[in-house]
């Protein structure tokens, strides 16, 4: 949601005639779903891809992945890791191989380090 917050004085500011509808507009134009509506979604979509987890988000950085295999090749070999992934002790000791990765007494202290990494 504060993602959300900050990209809303800028899309106001390049947005003035939004900035001026009434709540009771606001509800019209999305329960019409007609030209109004699709140049509303056209406005705020290229602000949506600044937030993290949105579909334009997941566009853009496709798009960004595109580009960066055409410039460099193919891969040979291709990881994916969600947000969540950096919580599983077991994958941080695979990466580390056990180097240099401190002895955790409960799940607080590995908390505390995980934090570190983020």
């Amino acid at each position: 949601m504060d993602q959300i917050n900050k990209q809303k004085p800028g899309y106001l500011h390049r947005n003035p005639m939004d900035a001026q509808l009434t709540e009771e507009e606001l509800t019209h134009t999305l329960r019409e779903n007609n030209k109004e509506f699709e140049e509303l979604l056209g406005r705020m979509t290229k602000y949506n891809a600044n937030i993290i987890g949105s579909n334009s988000y997941f566009c853009r950085k496709r798009l960004e992945l595109e580009a960066l295999m055409e410039q460099e090749g193919l891969p040979t070999i291709w990881s994916a890791f969600r947000l969540a992934d950096n919580h599983w002790l077991d994958l941080i000791q695979l990466f580390y191989r056990n180097n240099n990765l401190p002895q955790f007494g409960d799940g607080n202290e590995f908390a505390k380090w995980r934090r570190k990494l983020i």
